[in-house]
């Protein structure tokens, strides 16, 4: 009855996912002379030769074989024929096939070479699809030699990694290119300069625009100038590199000190707990720092080439992972620290005489679990991702280095467990810190001294801005990030890259500031400082104030002289009189 069916068949071109089994060469070929196009895809065909051999000699231009069991092997035994003489589209002589311009679609054959057989007929080959392929070095075969009139061509979701200067030179009509899903390692600048009527290229390789001619007219992904990096450098504007260089120095420089000061006083601190927490807060941070440092000394090397044909390196080297690795671990242990701290601080706030406070012990303990937690969490997607292609790996095509890549599904879930676990110890914490709040409120309801009102007013002021700080530079990637879960079509990478290197980061610079210029030792020490200040600057009042008046006193007692001068002569002079009339009495006498 197929074979029946096939006799009848002159027109009918699509016999695609029909599940057919049967064996070509048997099937009677003399009716489809008028055969033009001949789409056999998803079937279980093994041998060609018959059909192939009969019906290229006639009109059949069109043959798809996508997705069937087609070797390399059998195509080359199959359709190893000399190709007919062909005249132009007005010719008529018998036997003869007008214009041979053959269309080719070998896709999803898992091919790892191509077969010979296409040089025979690569002289009037205008179409070849050659997609979802294991195709690795298509620049190893001399497309001019044997494809010169080539007109389009689809090698996308291969496995190509290198494009030479001269792979596409000769191609003298190419003017399409397809080239998504390939990872595209390494390209030349010159790769597309040879082939003067190419005008569309399409790939998923980031920067590969900023590599074609200027004579393309349509590119993608076209590169956005206002995103994180441009065709020229890593960060592309001044203010980004100033921000991560001044936000990386004040982290790095704020958490050393804070370290070392806090190391310092825990022998001499009776509860060491809160000091080795923070010392622990302030190893994560510095790790963060170290990652915005590694991304600024990335940028200053790639000033110096052309970041869009380095780009691939730079997202496949050792410090682009390290710095995606320590940035996500770090920042997650920052978030475990804080609840951790939140914890102890509420025990001795709520509870101060509960026997089940952290110990050095514990807390080391809790402490080291955090870390190893956060290390394998997330060493794992990234040890996958070293050496893979874009879409394969935690950071993708991210320039910062940073877990971004949500078109992965395994990695959208682990960025979606990394955001959750963040949420879950954020909420604890605010929840813990409510309470502590609450319960300083009632001890300072029933305790009436204006010393203890005032100290917990200090202690709420500083877990507020604690927690306020905190929670201001994780609330936009949260925001961002939820938008991208609700968004199934567009993502806006360029929101979750920017809303990551200026929110998380500035985290580890803020933290250092709160935790110690807030203690309430250091505001002693700067108290006592300050009332030395004001001790030596009221001196200074004094002494100019004494000086002044001794000025005036001086003043005073110049202008008085004259007077007292005469005073006192008048005083001798009326002293005299008086002795005088006293001694003229006595004689009258």
């Amino acid at each position: 009855m197929i074979r029946n069916f096939f006799e009848l068949i002159t027109t009918f071109r699509d016999l695609s996912y029909n599940k057919i089994k049967s064996n070509v060469d048997s099937w009677s070929l003399r009716h489809l002379n008028e055969l033009y196009s001949l789409d056999i895809s998803g079937n279980k065909f093994k041998y060609f030769r018959l059909i192939f051999e009969d019906l290229l000699r006639k009109k059949l231009r069109v043959i798809k074989l996508a997705n069937t069991d087609a070797t390399v092997d059998e195509i080359e035994k199959s359709i190893e024929i000399q190709v007919p003489r062909c005249y132009g589209e007005g010719t008529h002589v018998e036997g003869v096939r007008p214009s041979c311009n053959y269309d080719f679609n070998f896709s999803r054959l898992n091919w790892t070479k191509l077969p010979k057989v296409l040089r025979i007929y690569g002289q009037h080959l205008q179409n070849l699809d050659l997609s979802n392929n294991n195709l690795t070095n298509i620049c190893e075969i001399p497309w001019a030699t044997f494809a010169e009139n080539l007109e389009m061509t689809d090698f996308s979701w291969n496995n190509i990694k290198i494009l030479t200067a001269t792979c596409f030179k000769g191609l003298k009509r190419l003017t399409n290119i397809l080239m998504q899903g390939n990872s595209l390692v390494e390209i030349k600048k010159e790769s597309f300069f040879y082939t003067p009527l190419l005008k569309h290229i399409r790939s998923t390789r980031l920067y590969l625009c900023c590599m074609v001619p200027a004579s393309i007219q349509t590119c993608y992904p076209l590169r956005k100038y206002d995103g994180l990096s441009t065709c020229d450098g890593l960060l592309s504007h001044v203010t980004l590199q100033m921000y991560i260089w001044l936000v990386g120095c004040i982290a790095f420089i704020g958490n050393i000190a804070v370290f070392t000061l806090h190391i310092k006083s825990i022998k001499t601190k009776k509860n060491p707990v809160p000091i080795f927490l923070i010392a622990n807060l302030a190893i994560s941070d510095f790790i963060v720092a170290n990652y915005l440092l590694i991304i600024a000394i990335g940028d200053r090397f790639y000033s110096h080439y052309n970041f869009a044909v380095e780009s691939e390196h730079w997202l496949r080297s050792i410090p682009c992972l390290l710095a995606c690795f320590i940035c996500c671990a770090a920042s997650l242990m920052s978030v475990f620290m804080m609840l951790i701290i939140s914890i102890d601080r509420y025990v001795c706030i709520v509870y101060p005489f509960s026997e089940r406070k952290l110990t050095v012990k514990s807390a080391f303990l809790l402490v080291a679990c955090c870390w190893l937690f956060s290390i394998i969490f997330v060493g794992i997607p990234v040890m996958y991702s070293v050496g893979a292609d874009g879409d394969n790996r935690l950071h993708g095509y991210s320039s910062i280095c940073m877990a971004s890549n949500v078109s992965n599904p395994y990695f959208k879930w682990w960025i979606t467990a990394f955001t959750l676990i963040t949420i879950i110890c954020w909420i604890i914490t605010c929840i813990l810190y409510g309470k502590m709040l609450s319960s300083i409120r009632q001890s300072s309801r029933n305790v009436r001294k204006s010393k203890s009102i005032s100290k917990d007013k200090r202690i709420a002021i500083r877990l507020f801005l604690i927690l306020v700080t905190d929670l201001i530079s994780w609330i936009p990637y949260y925001i961002v990030f939820m938008h991208v879960l609700s968004t199934s079509h567009s993502v806006d990478m360029i929101a979750l890259q920017f809303t990551i290197i200026f929110a998380l980061p500035i985290n580890s610079a803020v933290n250092p500031c709160l935790y110690t210029l807030s203690s309430q030792s250091l505001i002693n020490k700067i108290n006592r400082i300050g009332g030395v200040f004001q001790g030596a600057l009221k001196l200074i009042r004094n002494s100019m104030q004494s000086s002044e008046d001794l000025s005036d006193l001086s003043a005073n007692n110049n202008r008085m002289k004259p007077h007292t001068k005469t005073t006192h002569v008048f005083r001798r002079y009326n002293t005299r009189a008086s002795i005088n009339i006293g001694r003229n009495m006595s004689s009258k006498i």
